[in-house]
């Protein structure tokens, strides 16, 4: 339920991510269970436009737009586009602009930009 929850919100562009309400980690991926503690997991706010992360790795999609591994929260790791006329560098610090849901395919679909 707390997947379908995830999704749900996340299909408005509400990034909310799993916390453990027992040992207070972030569960990534999102479960019904804390994977360190077995506590039960609730979803804490929405996170979209005010969620810091760094860039992992990257690779170029087109001349100014790159695919990125991004990490936050030193858990939750994602697949996400940048729109950039500089490619980017392992460690820049980028915020999560926007997020959703394909309808097409039902992938997630995270975008974030360069923080200065």
């Amino acid at each position: 339920m707390l997947v379908l929850e995830f999704e749900s919100a996340l299909a408005r562009g509400r990034f909310m991510t799993p916390e453990c309400t027992r040992c207070s980690g972030t569960v990534w991926p999102p479960s019904e269970f804390c994977s360190r503690c077995m506590g039960p997991v609730r979803l804490r706010g929405d996170l979209a436009g005010v969620l810091r992360g760094r860039i992992m790795d990257f690779s170029a999609r087109d001349a100014d737009s790159f695919f990125c591994l991004v990490e936050f929260e030193n858990s939750v790791r994602l697949l996400a586009s940048l729109v950039s006329d500089t490619a980017p560098e392992p460690g820049d610090a980028v915020l999560l602009k926007s997020c959703g849901i394909n309808a097409y395919d039902a992938s997630y679909i995270f975008e974030v930009e360069g923080l200065a």
